[in-house]
C-alpha cells in the first residue's frame, strides 16, 4: 500500500493530531494535571510508522472494526495505559481484561462489575452499586427507562411489542423509578409495585416529593379501563423484566462485607472499573447500561463543579459496544462530552450494530459528532465503505500513450484520469495492522467557528418562543461556557445535516428541532445546566440577548 499512503498523505496532511499540537493543547486543556499525556494514541502514521497520532483529550471517538482486527489489545489496553485518570470499559469476554487490570496495577482500585459470571462463574458479588444514583428529576428517570426499553425490545421480538402501549408503559416505568431513587428504595421494588398493578405507594412518593405531574399520571393509569391499564402495565413489566433476575440485583443491593461503589469518588479517582455482559438484548445489557449512564451523570457533575471541565479526564472505552450497550443517549452525548473531559470511544464490529442500536438518524449523529472515526477493516458493507471512500478523496492518475507517424515521428500523450485513493475493494481488504483513520482537526478552524456564531447569534438567540417552562438561564457570552459550545456545535452540525440536497430534496429540519434542539434546549437553558451555574445568574425571556465573542476565544 506504500502508493496509497504517499497519496493520502499529499490529499490529507496531518499535523494537529501528533504528538507535540496535543501535548500542547493537553496542557492548556489541564493546566492542572502536569503529568498528563498527548492523548490516546490511534495508531502509527504512514509507510514507516515512525509518527503516533493521538485522539485528544477533548475528542470522543468511534470505531468500527471487524472481528479479529485486534482492536482489544491495539486500542482499548493500551488506552487504559495512557489514561491519566479513571478508566472505564465494557466488554462481553474475557479477552483483554487480565491486560487491562495489568496495565493500570499501578493506579486506585479496581472494580469489575460481573453479574452474570463472565469471568467467575461461581463468583459473588464483588462490589454492589446504587443503580439509579443518577435519577434525580423525570428527565433523569426517563432516560433510564429508556435504557430498559431498549434493552428489553429485542429480547421480545417485534411479536412481543405493541407500539400502542409503549408510550405509557415506558412513562409507568420511569414514575416507578424516580419514586423508587427519591425514596431510597431498593430496585426489587420497582418490579412490585409494576407486577402487583398497585400504586398508591409510588404515587405518594412522589407526590410527596414535589413530582405532582408524575404522580397525577400513575393516577390517570391505575383508573383506565381494565383491558388498557392491563397492557400498560404488561408492557411496564416486560420493560422492567432485567429486575426479574434475583443473580443481578444482588450486585445493586447493599450487601455487609461487599465493596459499596461511589460514582461520585470514582470519575475524580484513578481508579478503573470493568464492566462485562453478554446480551445486548436482555438483562444484562440493562444493567451495564444503566451503571454507565450513573458515572456519566457523575461526571457532567464534577465537570460542571471544575468550570465545565473535569480536572483529569475520564477515559471511557466502550469495546464490544454493539454487543453490551444499549445507550439511546449516546449520540447526543458524543456532541458535548468531549468538552467537558469525558472522552469516550465506542468500538462496533458493522455499523449495522450501531444502526440497531441508535436507528440510522441516530448513528448518523454519532458518526458525525465523533471528532476521530476509525475503521479497522474486516467489515463487508459496500455502502458503508463507498461513504469511507469518498470522503478519502481522489487522485489524478495519469496514462501515457505514444505512436508513431508514417515519416517516423514519435508522440506521446498522457491523458488525466481522477480515481479513488482507496477504492471500496481496498477498504474491504484492508491488511490487518491497518486502519482508515479521519479527524475533525483538518478542517479550517477559523472558518468553522465563525459560522458556529453567526449561527447561535441568530437562530438559537433570535428564536422568539422556546417550548420550555419557567425561567430561561442564559449567558450572553455563551462562548465562554464549554458544554453549551460543543452542545451547539453538535446542533450546528445536524443542522447543516439537515439542509436539502439531492438525497433530501425537502430537507429534514422539522425532525432536527425535535430530535436535536428540543432535547439539547431542555438542558441547556435549564437550572441544572450549563447556564444554571454561570456565575452572573442570568435568567432571560426570548430574544436572548448576545455578547460577540474576543479574538482567539475558541482557542
Amino acid at each position: 500500500m506504500g502508493e496509497t499512503v504517499k497519496r493520502l498523505d499529499r490529499a490529507h496532511p496531518v499535523g494537529a493530531v501528533d504528538r507535540d499540537k496535543r501535548q500542547e493543547e493537553a496542557h492548556q486543556l489541564h493546566p492542572n494535571a502536569p503529568g498528563i499525556g498527548p492523548g490516546l494514541s490511534i495508531g502509527a502514521l504512514g509507510e514507516y510508522g515512525d509518527r503516533r497520532l493521538y485522539q485528544g483529550w477533548r475528542e470522543c471517538s468511534v470505531h468500527v472494526w471487524g472481528t479479529g482486527r485486534g482492536k482489544t489489545t491495539s486500542q482499548v489496553v493500551r488506552h487504559a495505559a495512557e489514561a491519566p485518570g479513571a478508566f472505564l470499559m465494557t466488554t462481553n469476554k474475557v479477552d483483554g481484561v487480565a491486560e487491562v487490570i495489568a496495565a493500570r496495577r499501578d493506579r486506585g482500585r479496581v472494580w469489575v462489575f460481573d453479574p452474570q459470571r463472565i469471568l467467575d462463574e461461581a463468583g459473588e458479588p464483588t462490589m454492589t452499586i446504587d443503580l439509579f444514583a443518577s435519577v434525580e428529576d423525570t428527565r433523569t428517570a426517563d432516560e433510564v427507562a429508556a435504557i430498559f426499553e431498549s434493552a428489553s425490545a429485542g429480547a421480545a421480538g417485534a411479536s412481543g411489542r405493541d407500539p400502542q402501549f409503549d408510550s405509557q408503559g415506558r412513562d409507568l416505568l420511569s414514575a416507578c423509578i424516580l419514586a423508587a431513587a427519591e425514596d431510597g428504595r431498593e430496585p426489587a421494588t420497582i418490579l412490585e409495585w409494576i407486577t402487583s398493578g398497585k400504586l398508591r405507594d409510588p404515587e405518594a412518593v412522589l407526590r410527596d416529593h414535589g413530582h405532582t405531574g408524575r404522580a397525577a399520571m400513575l393516577r390517570g393509569i391505575s383508573q383506565q379501563p381494565d383491558d388498557t391499564r392491563g397492557s400498560v402495565f404488561a408492557t411496564a413489566q416486560r420493560m422492567a423484566s432485567a429486575l426479574s433476575h434475583d443473580v443481578l440485583v444482588r450486585w445493586a443491593t447493599p450487601t455487609t462485607g461487599v465493596r459499596r461503589f461511589d460514582p461520585d469518588a470514582f470519575v475524580d479517582s484513578d481508579d478503573t472499573l470493568i464492566l462485562l455482559a453478554q446480551d445486548t438484548a436482555g438483562s444484562g445489557a440493562a444493567f451495564v447500561s444503566t451503571v454507565l449512564h450513573t458515572v456519566f451523570t457523575a461526571a457532567q457533575k464534577s465537570a460542571r463543579r471544575n468550570g465545565g471541565r473535569l480536572r483529569v479526564p475520564l477515559v471511557a472505552d466502550l469495546d464490544e459496544v454493539g454487543n453490551v450497550v444499549k445507550l439511546p443517549a449516546l449520540a447526543e452525548w458524543y456532541s458535548y462530552f468531549g468538552s467537558m473531559g469525558i472522552v469516550v470511544s465506542a468500538f462496533f464490529q458493522t455499523k449495522g450494530q450501531g444502526v440497531t442500536m441508535l436507528r440510522h438518524t441516530g448513528w448518523e449523529t454519532l458518526w458525525s459528532a465523533a471528532a476521530v472515526r476509525v475503521y479497522g477493516g474486516g467489515v463487508d458493507d459496500d455502502k458503508f465503505l463507498e461513504q469511507l471512500s469518498k470522503v478519502t478523496g481522489k487522485y489524478d492518475h495519469r496514462t501515457q500513450s505514444y505512436s508513431t507517424s508514417r515519416g517516423g515521428g514519435r508522440s506521446t500523450s498522457v491523458q488525466t484520469q481522477q480515481r479513488e485513493i482507496l477504492p471500496v475493494d481496498k477498504l474491504a481488504a484492508l491488511p490487518p495492522g491497518r486502519a482508515w483513520v479521519r479527524t475533525n482537526k483538518g478542517q479550517d478552524e477559523d472558518e468553522v467557528w465563525t459560522s458556529l456564531v453567526s449561527w447561535v447569534e441568530t437562530l438559537i438567540a433570535g428564536v422568539e418562543s422556546f417550548d420550555h417552562e419557567g425561567n430561561m438561564h442564559w449567558c450572553p457570552q455563551w462562548w465562554a461556557h464549554p458544554e453549551a459550545v460543543e452542545r451547539f456545535r453538535g446542533m450546528h452540525q445536524q443542522y447543516l445535516a439537515s439542509a436539502p440536497n439531492k438525497d433530501q430534496p425537502y430537507g429534514l429540519f422539522s425532525s432536527w428541532w425535535t430530535d436535536h434542539f428540543d432535547r439539547h434546549a431542555a438542558v441547556l437553558f435549564a437550572q441544572r445546566g450549563p447556564f444554571g451555574e454561570c456565575r452572573d445568574g442570568h435568567v432571560e425571556k426570548p430574544r436572548l440577548s448576545t455578547v460577540s465573542p474576543p479574538a482567539g476565544w475558541s482557542t
